[in-house]
C-alpha cells in the first residue's frame, strides 16, 4: 500500500510506517470529527437537516407505524451510503419489515437481550425482493442506524446494540481481513493467515458468491466477530475502549476509495 497520510480538521491520523491508519481512540475521535463536518455524509446522523433520515428517524419516532416515513427513511439511507437499491426493492424492503415484524425483534433484542438470532434479523429485511440480490450492505446500514437513532435518548451514550449491527460494505469487505491479522490472528504472517481466513477469501466477492459458498448469516457472523474481538483486544492492550461502531467509522471513513492500494501487509505494521 502506498503510504496514504489523510489529514482531517487540522489533524493527521496516526498510521503505521506503511501507511496502514492504527485503531486508537484519537483516530477513531478525528474520523468521528471528520464525518460531523462533512455535509453528505452527516446525514445519516444529524437530525436538523432537512430530508436526512437522521431527521425522519426522529419523526418515525414520534408517530406509529407510518410506513410513508419508513419508505422516507429507507429512500434517504439509500441515497446517503449510495447502495443503489431499485426502488422495488425498497418497497420490498419495507413491506419485510413490517411482514417478519423487524423492528419488534430489534426492540426485544435491545430490551430483553433476547436470544433472537440477530443474524437472521439481515436475512429478512431483504427476503425475496424483486432483484433477487442479496441485500446485506443496506441492511446492516437500517439494521444500525434504526438502533441508532430509536434506542437513543439526546445526550445518551450510543446503545450497545448498535455494535451488534456494523455497516458493511465494499470498503470494509477489503478492509477488516487485515485488522482482524494485526490485532486477532495468531499467524505468524499475513499470508498464512490468507489460506485460512474466509474474511480474506470474499473480501472482494459479491454477496451472491458468498450466499452460495458459505451462506451471508456465517460471513457477517464472522465479520462481526471480528470486529468484537479487535475491540475487545484494544481494550486489554491500550486499557481504552474503542467501541466497534468507533472501528468500523474510523477504518471506513479513512480508506474510502482508496481501498484498490490495499494489497499487501508488512511485519512492521503489527500493532504490539
Amino acid at each position: 500500500m502506498c503510504n496514504v497520510k489523510r489529514t482531517m480538521s487540522g489533524k493527521e491520523f496516526d498510521v503505521f510506517s506503511n501507511g496502514f491508519v492504527k485503531i486508537t481512540k484519537e483516530n477513531a475521535q478525528n474520523a468521528k470529527n471528520a464525518i460531523e463536518n462533512d455535509r453528505f455524509y452527516n446525514r445519516a446522523y444529524d437530525k436538523t437537516l432537512k430530508g436526512s433520515s437522521a431527521k425522519k428517524f426522529d419523526e418515525y419516532k414520534c408517530t406509529e407505524s407510518n410506513n410513508e416515513i419508513l419508505s422516507q427513511i429507507l429512500s434517504a439511507l439509500n441515497t446517503e451510503n449510495s447502495t443503489r437499491v431499485s426502488n422495488d426493492d425498497l418497497k420490498d424492503i419495507c413491506n419485510n419489515i413490517n411482514k417478519h415484524n423487524i423492528e419488534d425483534e430489534l426492540k426485544r433484542l435491545n430490551n430483553e437481550k433476547s436470544k433472537i438470532e440477530k443474524y437472521e434479523i439481515i436475512k429478512k429485511i431483504y427476503k425475496d425482493v424483486k432483484s433477487g440480490k442479496t441485500l446485506l450492505s443496506f441492511a446492516s446500514k437500517f439494521c444500525h442506524f434504526y438502533c441508532l437513532h430509536m434506542f437513543r435518548e439526546k445526550d445518551e451514550e450510543i446503545p450497545a446494540i448498535v455494535d451488534s449491527f456494523p455497516i458493511i460494505d465494499s470498503v470494509m469487505r477489503k478492509v477488516i481481513p487485515i485488522y482482524d491479522f494485526l490485532y486477532n490472528s495468531n499467524c505468524n504472517n499475513y499470508s498464512n493467515y490468507k489460506t485460512q481466513s474466509n474474511l480474506y477469501k470474499y473480501r472482494i466477492a459479491e454477496y451472491k458468491k458468498i450466499n452460495e459458498e458459505i451462506g451471508i448469516t456465517e460471513y457477517y457472523k464472522n465479520y462481526v466477530t471480528a470486529l468484537i474481538n479487535i475491540s475487545n483486544n484494544i481494550s486489554e492492550r491500550c486499557h481504552k475502549q474503542v467501541t466497534v461502531t468507533e472501528i468500523e467509522q474510523l477504518l471506513w471513513w479513512f480508506y474510502r476509495g482508496i481501498t484498490d492500494d490495499i494489497d499487501g501487509i508488512k511485519d512492521e505494521t503489527y500493532p504490539h
